[in-house]
C-alpha cells in the first residue's frame, strides 16, 4: 500500500514539475522531483531506498512521456 502511494505521488509530481518547469534540464527536473518525493515521504513516515527512488521516478516519467504521445 506505501509503496502505491509513493508510487501515485511520484507520478503526480512529476507531471507537476514537467507543467510548471518547463525551462529545467532533465537532471534539474530529476533532482526537483527527487527532493519533493523524500519531502513528502518524511511528512508521511514512509521510507525508500535511493535505489528505488530512482526507479519509481524513471516509472513516473515514462508514464507521463506515454500519456502525452497518446494526446
Amino acid at each position: 500500500l506505501d509503496d502505491q502511494r509513493i508510487e501515485k505521488f511520484a507520478e503526480d509530481t512529476v507531471k507537476c514539475i514537467n507543467q510548471a518547469y518547463e525551462t529545467l534540464t532533465n537532471e534539474e527536473k530529476f533532482a526537483k522531483a527527487q527532493e519533493d518525493i523524500l519531502q513528502w515521504i518524511a511528512t508521511e513516515g514512509l521510507k525508500i531506498t535511493e535505489a528505488k527512488l530512482k526507479i519509481v521516478i524513471e516509472s513516473a516519467v515514462a508514464k507521463n512521456k506515454a500519456k502525452k504521445e497518446v494526446k
